[in-house]
């Protein structure tokens, strides 16, 4: 099994991804090269799998590129296209792949005006020149591992809260509540949903299930592998 996830991080530090590509499966080679003198009756094999590739890479395995023992590329993440492999390197939008998965959480509290315990008065008085933070609007359980994406007129609490800025997005200072701003305009109220688009693609497994939409309708249900994951602890919620 190998993996060459790092590829694309080369322009990063001033590499040649093409070359590290290539680079990447003439070691690749050696170990076969090695495995194969080592172990000569298992390598005599037919149905031997060599794994490697991954959601940044996977477009790189064409016909063209055929120097390379490796037979099975994996590939997860860029199925849903969470995120951080659309802003990165990997380009995945350019791939033609488009975000599979969002959370829908709802809106617990809607407070107005809104307040930040120990300077009451700030946001309001901050509010007077930016009318995105008259509103003060609490999500069951936080945004998650995601970028909040609607409604757009949604900003970060500017005290309490990272700002705006890609994955991984945090914002959630109780815990259990996580706290964003909106105008007096925007309409969102208690049980409404606000919808986060996912940073990582293995993030699915923290949750019970996905809710599969079409056309505004439920049209399946899918289990994540969360049963079968380690450190995912207790929390059931789910994915829409």
């Amino acid at each position: 099994m190998g993996y060459d996830g790092h590829v694309f991080f080369g322009p990063q530090f001033g590499q040649d991804p093409d070359a590290e590509f290539v680079a990447v499966h003439s070691r690749y080679k050696d170990f076969v090269t090695a495995g194969a003198a080592a172990y000569p009756e298992m390598f005599s094999r037919s149905d031997l799998v060599f794994n490697s590739g991954g959601s940044n890479s996977y477009n790189r395995y064409t016909k063209d590129f055929v120097d390379t023992p490796v037979n099975d590329v994996a590939m997860g993440s860029a199925f849903v296209m969470p995120g951080n492999y659309a802003t990165s390197n990997a380009n995945l939008s350019a791939l033609g792949h488009y975000p599979a998965v969002h959370l829908a959480t709802p809106v617990l509290k809607r407070i107005l005006p809104a307040e930040v315990p120990f300077i009451q008065g700030y946001l309001p008085q901050l509010a007077q020149t930016n009318p995105s933070l008259e509103v003060a609007f609490f999500m069951l359980s936080g945004p998650g591992p995601s970028q909040v994406v609607y409604p757009t007129q949604l900003v970060w609490n500017p005290i309490l809260s990272p700002g705006p800025g890609t994955c991984p997005q945090a914002g959630d200072p109780l815990g259990n509540q996580a706290l964003m701003n909106g105008s007096h305009d925007l309409q969102l109220g208690v049980g409404d949903f606000i919808f986060g688009w996912i940073c990582e693609g293995g993030a699915v497994s923290e949750w019970g299930s996905i809710s599969a939409l079409r056309n505004n309708v439920i049209v399946d249900t899918w289990d994540t592998a969360r049963e079968n994951c380690l450190n995912c602890g207790n929390r059931e919620r789910h994915w829409h």
